[in-house]
């Protein structure tokens, strides 16, 4: 439970830091991604007045302020919310396949197949596609887009100075090798489960 409680706040306080670089460099026009917030001091009051043209609400009041801080950091907390997503996928995903893929070819299934069950059928089975190079590759796959590996590259560009760069193209693009993993290990765990349902059956 410590462990898993450091991580989370580990992400947090870092996710919180990326929003807070990019919300900086954003304003200060310093990269190509945040070239349009060069002059974001007068969008913000244009689109606050656009947004509170004529119903009494002073510039300075708190919703006028509230109003201002949502436009200034929108885009960041943008970026952070789809990318803080990626890891919850990758994280939810992993759970799951590797809590399914221990079920099936780590136990006896006995929970599952019940009356006359060839157990050593079964467990022959298991050791097959446990050393087969098709699981090797899920495995390794899953090693390159599992939750712990993207924050190692996020520390990794951190320290080379390229976190705008990656966070801002990697927003939505970031998906991608984990839905396709997904994808692939849910069709190879059906595969799996196919094989090991009918070794359960075979007299």
């Amino acid at each position: 439970m410590m462990d898993g409680l450091c991580d989370g706040a580990g992400d947090i306080f870092r996710f919180i830091a990326f929003a807070v670089t990019l919300h900086k460099v954003f304003s200060n026009g310093k990269s190509s991604p945040g070239a349009s917030y060069s002059l974001l001091d007068s969008k913000i009051q244009m689109e606050v007045c656009s947004r509170f043209p004529s119903d009494g609400i002073k510039p300075g009041g708190l919703r006028s302020k509230l109003y201002q801080a949502y436009i200034k950091y929108r885009r960041p907390v943008q970026i952070m919310v789809l990318i803080s997503l990626q890891s919850l996928l990758s994280s939810v995903l992993w759970n799951y396949f590797m809590i399914n893929y221990h079920n099936i070819l780590e136990t006896n299934m006995e929970s599952v197949f019940t009356g006359n069950v060839n157990y050593s059928a079964i467990v022959s089975t298991q050791n097959t596609i446990l050393k087969s190079s098709t699981m090797w590759i899920i495995c390794y796959f899953w090693r390159l887009v599992n939750p712990q590996n993207m924050t190692q590259i996020q520390l990794l560009v951190v320290l080379y100075g390229k976190e705008v760069e990656y966070l801002t193209s990697f927003q939505l693009i970031g998906y991608i090798p984990v839905a396709v993993v997904g994808l692939l290990s849910y069709l190879h765990l059906s595969y799996v489960y196919e094989l090991v349902s009918t070794a359960a059956t075979y007299i």
